[in-house]
């Protein structure tokens, strides 16, 4: 079983958005990173250079573990039944209690893409279709994280002070996408994603008076039992 299952659309997109989120519950829970796509089409770094990055969580932390369903990068297709399967399949594997994706503000295509195919699919792996993938599963608790601001309205707000410097530790093994030397094709990503990482939390942070902090948007209402579950 997994706690946590997270869908990314490309290796680095999920801990970009909510790397200190990953980190903080790694210590407790279960966590399985799900890459859609190598990101092979990207300026710089190959199939193979991608998915050996993408592997540094899973060796450095015991609790953490990465798969890659290698779509075709920027070919990310929600109405696509086959790509629908396969994460069908997936959730139902792994039967996890929280689920995150990437959210629909985010710019690239890929992004959205996954979005409304992740959401399609996690709906349907709760029915009864589709029995050869495996039993149903409905899981109640599903989040998106957003590369961009979600006009500073996110459902919730991590605390990640005490965790950014290993969240920018981890962003910094991703070289062939996040830093620049001579021999890569300059890029946003490698020339400003740190300063837009820093920027976000830090802007995040200071909404829930606290240094840093990243955004988490719910896909349905919250609810709780006890008004003392709220950290105020």
């Amino acid at each position: 079983m997994i706690n946590i299952l997270i869908f990314s659309p490309h290796p680095d997109d999920a801990e970009i958005s909510i790397g200190g989120f990953i980190l903080l519950h790694a210590n407790e829970y279960k966590i399985k990173i799900i890459n859609l796509s190598a990101g092979e089409h990207s300026s710089n770094g190959d199939k193979i250079e991608r998915l050996k990055e993408s592997k540094f969580v899973e060796n450095r932390y015991k609790n953490i573990s990465t798969k890659c369903l290698f779509f075709e990068d920027a070919n990310i297709q929600h109405t696509v039944i086959d790509q629908q399967k396969r994460i069908i399949r997936i959730i139902r594997e792994y039967t996890p209690g929280v689920i995150l994706t990437s959210h629909y503000t985010d710019e690239h295509p890929d992004h959205l893409e996954s979005y409304l195919l992740v959401k399609n699919a996690i709906y349907k792996a709760g029915l009864n279709i589709y029995p050869e993938l495996g039993e149903q599963h409905t899981c109640k608790h599903v989040f998106f994280y957003s590369q961009n601001l979600y006009n500073g309205k996110g459902s919730m707000f991590i605390d990640i002070s005490s965790v950014i410097e290993e969240k920018l530790n981890i962003l910094s093994k991703y070289r062939s996408q996040l830093i620049q030397d001579n021999s890569r094709v300059k890029t946003y990503s490698n020339t400003r994603i740190f300063q837009k990482v820093l920027a976000k939390d830090k802007y995040c942070g200071s909404l829930i008076n606290t240094d840093y902090a990243e955004e988490i948007i719910s896909y349905k209402k919250i609810t709780i039992k006890n008004i003392f579950d709220i950290v105020f």
